[in-house]
């Protein structure tokens, strides 16, 4: 399959929307054991219009389906995809998947030494990607549309206030601690405990799945 798919040594020279580069963040945190959620992030070089997905895993069906969502999300015409040779992009249905959609596939090689003197960088006016979207004049007309009338509605000020509420309330899920419960003597050696939380939840779903009322406070525990 490597054979089969060209590698770039340098960047495509593009003057248009549609020529991306797509790479897999893993999100396993301090264990890379199991299956956890990956972002799939696909960037537009003349544009830096940028697509994410989550995946689940590293598989490769996974990893198709979420290229064909996001290229049916993107405002242009997908035409090329640039990636490393992890196996999750190097794989037959990835490859049938561009030859079908007539998008060109290359990989990169993972690093050049340049000898000599260093490379200076000239930088372009700042703008944001839809703004490059536009004066390409290369974009579906209805979607730049629809994108021009919600940046016009967003307060970038407020937007970014509520994604900062939103990913305190996810970190305060991720690291909250449940206080334990004290047991309470009854009888000789017998103790009453709470449920737990796991144990609620699982009586509420019996509960909600049967129809039928369930009242359970404590369990009863010998010593």
């Amino acid at each position: 399959m490597k054979h089969q798919i060209p590698i770039k040594t340098d960047h495509w020279d593009v003057t248009a929307p549609g020529f991306t580069e797509v790479d897999l963040v893993s999100h396993s945190g301090p264990s890379a054991e199991g299956e956890f959620i990956h972002s799939l992030n696909l960037t537009d070089i003349h544009t830096t219009w940028v697509e994410t997905k989550a995946v689940l895993g590293k598989g490769q069906v996974g990893v198709r389906e979420a290229l064909d969502e996001m290229r049916t999300a993107l405002p242009f015409v997908l035409r090329g995809i640039d990636s490393d040779n992890g196996s999750e992009f190097i794989s037959d249905h990835l490859y049938r998947y561009c030859r079908e959609g007539q998008i060109q596939s290359s990989v990169k090689l993972l690093q050049k030494v340049r000898v000599g003197p260093r490379l200076k960088r000239l930088y372009e006016k700042p703008q944001t990607p839809l703004e490059r979207l536009i004066a390409s004049q290369q974009g579906d007309p209805v979607r730049i549309a629809e994108l021009r009338n919600l940046r016009d509605r967003l307060d970038p000020f407020e937007l970014s206030k509520a994604i900062d509420r939103k990913l305190d309330k996810i970190y305060q899920l991720a690291h909250q601690r449940a206080a334990p419960c004290p047991a309470r003597t009854i009888s000789n050696n017998q103790t009453q405990e709470p449920l737990t939380r796991i144990e609620r939840e699982s009586l509420r779903a019996i509960s909600e799945a049967f129809g039928i009322p369930i009242h359970v406070r404590h369990r009863t525990k010998q010593g």
